[in-house]
């Protein structure tokens, strides 16, 4: 929602928000997996093997992506 929502604004430092506010969302629903490992619902060798992988590649392309909207660039 946050991308799909920051896409329709006017600016990229705008948009750059709602990126950031995407990750935090990333975060959160990380937080919630490894509580549903405490919890027991969840295997933690399936959160690592298949799950975090994922969690981690997207959360490098929101940076990215937040990064070129601000303008920011790697030296």
């Amino acid at each position: 929602m946050n991308i799909a929502e920051g896409s329709g604004r006017h600016s990229k430092k705008d948009f750059a928000r709602f990126i950031r506010n995407a990750i935090g969302s990333l975060l959160e629903t990380d937080a919630c997996f490894k509580i549903a490992i405490d919890l027991a619902y969840l295997e933690d060798k399936k959160y690592q093997d298949e799950i975090h992988p994922l969690l981690e590649e997207l959360f490098y392309k929101l940076i990215g992506f937040e990064k070129f909207l601000i303008g920011k660039r790697e030296k």
